[in-house]
């Protein structure tokens, strides 16, 4: 009888087990669903130095290898005071390294006022806050006479923004949240079976 039921059991958590996507069914899914965020917000400053500009965000080359996230976010701002601006950010997220509860999802209203700064444009976003992530960031200006400015600098956390598709984007980016916890948990899973030799 024990045999059975210990029988029964091991069948029933191989079936579960086989039910959960692989790892590599998840970094298809992610890379397929990050690669269709980005959004579009604009900011309108009032007072002294007023000024409107709309930025508009988007991901490319996004893929996840060995347990580590990484995609490219574009992004291009253009402001009434200050011209076009482009900015590109090549992010890495060691999966193995993120605790699952810094993976957060933000409802941004599509207005919010605060001071002289109004901001326009509804975004989900999935906020990786966690201080393992290596962010590099080059930011181009088009200055007059056509020479350019660029900052190189580092960053510890980074959002996918899910702001194109309003009736679809809330369930998107809480799906891409669980995805990206489960993830996380298979790569730490992964992590810990690896011993070291001595």
């Amino acid at each position: 009888m024990k045999c059975r039921l210990a029988l029964a059991v091991l069948l029933a958590a191989s079936a579960w087990a086989q039910d959960r996507p692989t790892m590599e069914q998840t970094a298809k899914w992610l890379a397929t669903k990050i690669a269709e965020g980005g959004g579009t917000q604009t900011l309108k400053v009032t007072g002294v130095m007023p000024d409107e500009s709309t930025t508009s965000s988007a991901y490319r080359d996004v893929a996840i290898q060995d347990c580590k996230l990484t995609f490219t976010s574009i992004g291009h701002t253009l402001s009434t005071r200050s011209g076009p601006s482009h900015s590109k950010s090549v992010v890495t997220v060691p999966l193995a390294k993120v605790k699952e509860d810094d993976i957060t999802v933000v409802h941004v209203q599509p207005v919010a006022t605060v001071g002289p700064l109004e901001v326009r444009g509804e975004r989900w976003n999935v906020n990786i806050g966690t201080p393992v992530i290596d962010i590099v960031t080059t930011n181009t200006k088009e200055a007059v006479g056509g020479s350019d400015e660029v900052t190189v600098y580092h960053n510890l956390h980074d959002v996918i923004e899910f702001g194109n598709s309003p009736s679809i984007d809330e369930d998107t980016a809480n799906r891409v949240q669980k995805a990206l916890k489960y993830a996380v948990s298979l790569c730490r899973d992964a992590a810990k079976q690896v011993k070291e030799p001595f």
